[in-house]
């Protein structure tokens, strides 16, 4: 089973999203495809008046989050599209898919590639298989246009596949399982450092040719109001790439600066506007800088240039089972296979 080591497909440079915008207008006026909607005159929360039914909290079953028309049949509803990111987050080896729901007529406000603003009424989830067996489903909407209008939960599968109920606390062992499904406070310490909370679904890891939901779907179907007019492509060669995008989603969610508090800027999270490796966050606040936090003898820097393994960015994610565990929640397995990436990358440095 792979692991860590993303495996989406990566762009391709022959598909030009020049090519695909030229299409839109003849999309847009075939007679027998529906118009897609215009996009808001000024760039606020989409969709902010919208009424979506889940302002009185987190429901209490996956059923009632809106995922399937056919529970029992596993049919998803209307309009619940599946999508894939370029750069998966470690999960202890478990499988995922993910899906995502918008509202009809409603745009992403995309005037900040890097930081989406999802419409009221987004919704999407993320399902967790292990050895085949749905344990656990997370779910994360927007109800109103405030700041704090997200609704994020955990539902634990039953064992009979009925339903999955929400666990406010969290779950270890569901269903004789080594998963860990986290509490809401846990999802909250993730997700809320950053203003768009969907933390998956974003320019940089839509854009990719693959199958489902992508940037080029998005930009095709008028989704977007400021359509993009280049691919975003993460700077250096394919280690290089590979390493910055495995830190951006499993560590750069909070390791940015306005997520952890450093007294030197910590930031493992990437930028669209890249185009250098040493543009990147990562490369500015962690190579040759000194380590802050949690410090281990031989081990000075966050990231010592040719040597991974003096390196707190590789040391930290080798460990499980102490405070010094990187990630700090849901995951007690070493990703093995994103270990030996950031190592490659380090130990490669010159």
């Amino acid at each position: 089973m792979k692991t860590g080591i993303p495996s989406s497909p990566k762009p391709s440079r022959a598909l030009c999203l020049t090519g695909l915008l030229a299409a839109l207008p003849f999309t847009a006026c075939s007679s027998d495809e529906q118009k897609p909607p215009e996009p808001p005159a000024e760039s606020k929360v989409p969709c902010a008046g919208l009424k979506t039914g889940l302002e009185a909290g987190v429901p209490a079953t996956l059923s009632d989050t809106g995922l399937y028309q056919d529970f029992a049949a596993r049919t998803l509803a209307p309009g619940v599209r599946e999508f894939t990111p370029r750069y998966p987050l470690w999960s202890d080896s478990a499988q995922k898919r993910r899906f995502v729901q918008l509202p009809d007529g409603c745009h992403i406000d995309t005037s900040d590639m890097d930081h989406w603003v999802l419409p009221v009424g987004a919704r999407l989830w993320k399902e967790f298989a292990v050895d085949g067996k749905l344990v656990e489903t997370r779910f994360i909407a927007r109800h109103g246009a405030g700041p704090e209008d997200f609704i994020l939960g955990a539902y634990a599968w039953r064992a009979d596949g009925s339903d999955a109920d929400y666990v406010r606390y969290g779950a270890v062992n569901p269903l004789g399982t080594q998963h860990s499904i986290p509490a809401a406070k846990d999802c909250k310490s993730c997700h809320s450092y950053l203003p768009e909370q969907a933390l998956g679904f974003s320019a940089l890891q839509l854009d990719h040719d693959g199958t489902g939901v992508t940037l080029g779907t998005l930009a095709a179907e008028g989704r977007l109001t400021v359509p993009p007019t280049e691919r975003f492509t993460v700077p250096g060669n394919s280690v290089e790439a590979a390493a910055l995008g495995y830190l951006h989603s499993n560590c750069g969610n909070c390791h940015h600066p306005q997520g952890i508090e450093f007294n030197n800027v910590f930031d493992l999270r990437l930028s669209v506007k890249d185009k250098t490796v040493a543009d990147t966050g990562t490369y500015r606040t962690a190579v040759n800088v000194p380590v802050e936090k949690f410090v281990t003898p031989g081990v000075n820097l966050r990231i010592d240039p040719g040597n991974a393994e003096q390196s707190c960015v590789h040391h930290r994610m080798t460990i499980r089972g102490t405070v010094e565990q990187m990630p700090p929640t849901a995951s007690r397995a070493v990703d093995l296979e994103g270990k030996a990436l950031i190592q490659a990358w380090i130990d490669g440095m010159k």
